[in-house]
């Protein structure tokens, strides 16, 4: 069964892509330029995203992927030219796997009717051109241009692309109004993530605010100092961790209105 998205016009010639459904809830970010589009993720595969994308943009369609895990790449096989961080490479290629997917599943989504859910959109395809790029990366549209900016923490390639005329970042899983998972394969430690949030921290002069790939969007900037704080207080030890076992287990822990998961095993 193919499930609906909901579309809106974020500024002009720029729309969030809804999906959402029984398994999954996510968003995909279109961004139309003179010369060609950049779509940012392809989410998981429940519905017809090509479809949606060819009723909002005649222009060229080039992938960027935020990151390599299924919820965000299930339908790039559809699109031609895909681009994602060269430390994506070993995930990317776990993530195409469903055995893989399907025991990762088990332990990371929390509920077994969820699970149930989404294991029928865990066949994930493998079409596409790939192309590997570094921090740094610029987009050129024709008249608009987005950087991408490495921010390890929910994997090791993790980016966020931003269009600083616009003021516009769109930031992926590296930080959500929920909060962050970083018990998975390929997470990095809690110190790393760390100094990813400092020096990103020094980016956010360039935006007003996050447009990340779950749970609502847009969120404040002010979270990046959310999340700083409560980075800092479980390398200082000082942010009690709990265990959960529900889709788990791994550890929690909770500052104010985020959380950052972590590893059972977890050094910090």
């Amino acid at each position: 069964m193919a499930f609906p998205f909901t579309i809106n016009e974020l500024t002009h010639r720029t729309w969030v892509i809804e999906e959402n459904s029984s398994a999954f809830q996510g968003f995909q970010y279109l961004l139309e330029g003179d010369n060609q589009a950049l779509l940012i993720d392809t989410g998981m595969g429940t519905g017809d995203l090509l479809s949606e994308v060819d009723n909002l943009t005649d222009k060229p369609v080039t992938v960027v992927c935020t990151h390599g895990h299924f919820d965000h790449i299930a339908y790039n096989y559809k699109f031609g030219e895909i681009y994602i961080h060269e430390a994506e490479t070993e995930l990317l290629e776990k993530h195409l796997s469903p055995e893989y997917l399907i025991r990762m599943c088990k332990h990371m989504v929390p509920g077994e009717e969820l699970r149930k859910n989404m294991e029928p959109y865990l066949q994930i395809k493998s079409g596409g051109n790939y192309h590997y790029i570094k921090n740094g990366h610029t987009f050129d549209l024709g008249d608009r241009k987005l950087e991408a900016f490495h921010i390890p923490g929910h994997s090791e390639g993790s980016i966020c692309l931003f269009e600083r005329e616009t003021r516009l970042l769109f930031n992926g899983d590296s930080m959500s109004e929920w909060g962050i998972l970083m018990h998975l394969d390929h997470s990095v430690s809690i110190d790393v993530f760390y100094g990813s949030l400092l020096r990103f921290e020094k980016l956010s002069e360039t935006f007003d605010l996050l447009y990340p790939g779950h749970h609502r969007t847009p969120i404040k900037n002010e979270f990046v100092n959310d999340f700083i704080y409560c980075a800092k207080r479980i390398m200082d030890k000082t942010l009690p961790l709990r265990i959960i076992e529900d889709g788990g287990p791994y550890l929690e822990a909770s500052y104010g209105r985020i959380c950052i998961t972590l590893p059972l095993n977890a050094e910090y």
